[in-house]
């Protein structure tokens, strides 16, 4: 995987759907990534897991509309506490689109019973369709290397 090019950006922080939006960028090609609110703690509390340099952490300090929701969410943050939140490593995406990639083997219902979403609802075909998408995206960002990238990740029991 080290002739792999990874990038990750962070889009933004939405509160309403309880979670971080990223752009993850593997060889050329993007992806949407989400990691739930629950990845943003406190500054002190991500030192502790791991010595973190600038480009795995983005760091910022809680506004104050944005604090008073997360603590209706179980977090408590005051408006001068310096937050963090991981950047997305390249295993962990993989791992994700892995996992999403299963569509392009399944049928729309086989795909919505497996995953627990109701077959007859537009939003699961939606998500059904995009997971096929990131499918021949992620195809074409691996080309060859696809199926031996997939086994390493899988091993990895992410």
């Amino acid at each position: 995987m080290e002739n792999i090019k990874f990038d990750s950006k962070l889009i933004n922080l939405d509160i309403l759907e309880k979670r971080i939006n990223f752009v993850c960028i593997i060889n050329g090609q993007k992806f949407e990534y989400f990691k739930g609110i629950g990845h943003i703690k406190h500054l002190k509390e991500l030192n502790k897991t791991k010595k973190l340099s600038g480009k795995d952490l983005l760091i910022g300090k809680v506004d104050l509309a944005i604090g008073d929701r997360l603590k209706v969410l179980g977090r408590s943050f005051d408006d001068s506490d310096p937050i963090g939140v991981l950047m997305p490593e390249l295993t962990e995406v993989l791992n994700c689109l892995f996992l999403d990639s299963q569509a392009h083997d399944q049928s729309f219902d086989d795909w919505a019973s497996d995953f627990g979403y109701d077959s007859d609802r537009i939003k699961a075909k939606k998500i059904y369709e995009a997971c096929q998408e990131n499918y021949f995206k992620l195809k074409k960002a691996l080309g060859s290397d696809f199926d031996r990238i997939k086994e390493t990740i899988e091993k990895l029991e992410l």
